[in-house]
């Protein structure tokens, strides 16, 4: 990223890094390993129209490339942003770009209706919490234009389907 914003001589360069894949123990114990973390998904086809021509904002998948391919492959300096070691795979990341300049501090672009399709509150959450930020979370969405995505609590770490399914192998006490 610092290569990029010397090449492009950019005061700003600004990343927001999303995932493709789906929810794992990974990414809720590195990225939001307590109780306040939560999980957006976003509809992509949505997302890639308000990026792109226009926004100033490019939307590309991470490319995750070897020491060895790094060689052989070359890049173009507008790769940079968006190239990543191999051992950081498993987190398929999707990156926005944004870089100027000129002295930003955030970039906003506006989303469109339904581009947020779902909220998972953190699996550490106490159950007894989760009612009340579901609903907090509910009546934001519906005072924006962004309409109401679903908002749930993950449960990655206690699934009750996950939990009966397990019991029917249990050996009775005697």
């Amino acid at each position: 990223m610092d290569a990029f914003k010397r090449y492009a001589k950019a005061e700003t360069l600004l990343a927001l890094c999303l995932t493709a894949a789906s929810e794992t123990h990974h990414h809720w114990s590195v990225f939001a390993p307590g109780t306040d973390g939560v999980r957006i998904v976003l509809d992509e086809e949505k997302l890639k129209q308000v990026t792109g021509d226009g926004s100033g904002v490019t939307m590309r998948d991470v490319e995750y490339r070897t020491i060895e391919k790094m060689g052989k492959h070359p890049l173009l300096p507008s790769d940079l942003p968006f190239i990543k070691r191999y051992p950081y795979r498993g987190e398929e990341e999707v990156r926005l770009l944004f870089h100027s300049s000129e002295c930003f501090r955030f970039h906003s672009i506006k989303l469109l209706e339904g581009t947020i399709r779902e909220v998972a509150l953190s699996p550490r959450l106490p159950e007894a919490f989760s009612d009340d930020m579901k609903a907090a979370i509910q009546a934001a969405a519906e005072k924006s234009d962004a309409g109401t995505p679903r908002v749930y609590r993950s449960t990655l770490l206690e699934n009750n389907d996950w939990i009966k399914f397990a019991k029917k192998f249990e050996v009775p006490d005697n």
